[in-house]
């Protein structure tokens, strides 16, 4: 564990990231078992069973109370206020006992370092009355979920003497210091919407769970690369998300068609958009500047804007005045390797940073380390309409929630339209109507009124 926080506080993680796509067989072995010793940090806790006696696991208990009610004292150390955040009884310590302290570890990971979200499903659960489902112990069997399903509990003698081909890597492992605990987050708020989703009670949490865990698995199964990516996806899937179809399985080709069709230009007209805010230009505080000369003293902003498929930005000292264009530095988009977000930014690997930050910062990832840049977005809109456009100038698949969602409200208002929905209107006939017949003959004449009845009237 020591070692494994020294390489962490060197920032080993990208490096290793990096490599991942190596073609040596040694190497990659070499990899895997980086990853299995990683893993094995979290199958090491769950060896250590809740001790009532013990002053440290007492500790964390009170520690997830405050961080999800911090206005409200805990009465008494077995209270039944403990089932406020979902545990069976009056006393937590006695759901702890099949994951052992990661159970509780993993809750506090959440409630700590995602507050405003794991109180907000803390919250909404008490909210449904009797369709709430126990949190903490929901909590403690997604731990389970990512056991099973990252392989945490596999023999390490056998993953260390197979072949490479069975050595199966997870990207978004090599993405942040504690990347379980923030998949744990992520699984968490798949499964808070799947509740309300299969409008499930007490009795179906079973069946929520093996739906979420599918869901996890087909998301993991395609590699996402970073915690970013798994927690757009896994949060999307099975409530649209780009490119996938909106349809029934049972509508017909013609309407499919259809749909592919509008979907299509829809996402031009949103592409269209967020490259024309690109090309306006925007200002973002400094994270981290891309090169030295840029950190003056005073130049706490950049401006940046797209110019023919190029970025151009500026230091400035405020953002009162768009800078000349004679001022503006190229950075070559076409030798960026990618648009980091949230935790899979660099510099946030080995510190911890606020929600706030995490919302609205993002980097732009380019070959070159020293030319990289890490902003900070002023606004959520900024934030969405950049990250988006920059994956769109590099011919990406845009990400975020909001921009899943525009896309997905403008394509079902598009397809009532051309389909005129009828639904709501009662008495439709079901077969055509037949067609009248046609008049004794098509001399139609528009006769004048006479004078005399121009005048009456």
């Amino acid at each position: 564990a020591i070692i494994l926080q020294r390489l962490d506080n060197q920032q080993i993680n990208p490096s290793l990231k990096k490599a991942l796509q190596t073609t040596d067989a040694e190497f990659k072995r070499q990899l895997y078992m980086f990853q299995r010793h990683r893993l094995n940090e979290v199958k090491a806790r769950k060896g250590v069973n809740y001790d009532k006696a013990s002053p440290e696991h007492e500790a964390l208990l009170m520690r997830l109370w405050s961080a999800t009610f911090p206005d409200v004292k805990l009465e008494a150390r077995v209270s039944e206020q403990w089932k406020l955040i979902g545990f069976q009884g009056t006393d937590p310590a006695t759901d702890f006992r099949g994951m052992g302290i990661v159970g509780l570890e993993n809750l506090l990971y959440f409630a700590e370092n995602h507050g405003e979200v794991f109180r907000k499903i803390v919250s909404t659960n008490l909210a449904r009355k009797e369709r709430e489902y126990p949190v903490a112990s929901a909590g403690i069997n997604l731990s389970q979920m990512l056991f099973d399903l990252l392989k945490v509990m596999e023999n390490e003698s056998t993953s260390s003497s197979s072949s490479a081909n069975d050595h199966h890597l997870f990207p978004l492992l090599f993405s942040h210091r504690f990347a379980f605990e923030e998949m744990y987050g992520t699984a968490f708020q798949v499964l808070d919407y799947t509740w309300d989703d299969m409008n499930a009670s007490y009795m179906d949490f079973p069946r929520v769970i093996a739906a979420v865990k599918k869901q996890i698995a087909e998301v993991l199964a395609a590699s996402p690369l970073s915690l970013d990516q798994f927690h757009s996806a896994a949060c999307s899937k099975g409530r649209g998300t780009i490119g996938e179809d909106e349809a029934d399985a049972g509508e017909p080709e013609s309407i499919k068609r259809l749909r592919s069709h509008v979907k299509k230009e829809i996402l031009d007209l949103i592409k269209t958009q967020k490259l024309a805010y690109l090309q306006d230009g925007q200002f973002f505080k400094y994270l981290r500047p891309s090169q030295s000369k840029d950190k003056k003293s005073g130049t706490a902003f950049v401006f940046m804007k797209l110019v023919d498929q190029d970025l151009m930005y500026a230091a400035v000292s405020d953002s009162s005045e768009k800078p000349p264009n004679s001022s503006l530095t190229p950075l070559k988009i076409a030798e960026a390797i990618g648009i980091a977000t949230g935790t899979d930014i660099p510099s946030f690997n080995k510190k911890k940073v606020s929600e706030d930050i995490v919302a609205l910062a993002f980097a732009i990832l380019m070959r070159d380390e020293k030319t990289s840049l890490e902003l900070l977005a002023q606004s959520r809109d900024d934030f969405v309409n950049w990250t988006d456009g920059l994956r769109a100038v590099q011919g990406k698949q845009m990400e975020t929630p909001e921009t899943q969602e525009e896309l997905k409200t403008l394509i079902t208002l598009d397809m009532k339209v051309r389909l005129l929905d009828l639904e709501g209107i009662d008495n439709l006939p079901r077969d055509t109507l037949p067609v009248p017949p046609p008049p004794p003959d098509f001399a139609f004449v528009e006769q004048e009124p006479s004078l005399s009845k121009a005048v009456d009237k």
